[in-house]
């Protein structure tokens, strides 16, 4: 995750993401919250209330920026052009995992 919060996520490029500070997000917590992440219907629309910058890498493919909306559960692929949202009953820890860790890469950026 970086310390990135506003809009301006969206205009990254992946080649740019090396220069921005981080905090490496656990593996098996992310697998554990994503696993069962649904797709969402292609008429359905998101609302932006604020982000965070996020990106990860499968084995032998390319790194994939991903946008995590803050307030609704939901995370936006760029490279597959794609809408996940987090079941429900793990929206409440998914935020907040995603809020504890953006609040010690903004510290971590400001010392």
């Amino acid at each position: 995750m970086y310390d990135v919060h506003d809009f301006d996520a969206f205009n990254y490029a992946v080649t740019q993401l090396d220069t921005l500070k981080v905090v490496l997000l656990n593996t098996d917590t992310m697998r554990y919250f994503l696993n069962s992440a649904e797709v969402w219907p292609e008429d359905k629309t998101s609302v932006w209330m604020g982000l965070y910058l996020a990106s990860f890498q499968i084995p032998g493919a390319q790194i994939r920026k991903v946008e995590i909306s803050v307030y609704g559960g939901f995370l936006y692929d760029e490279l597959e052009h794609t809408y996940y949202q987090v079941k429900e009953n793990m929206r409440r820890d998914w935020l907040a995992y995603l809020s504890r860790n953006s609040l010690i890469v903004s510290a971590n950026n400001s010392q």
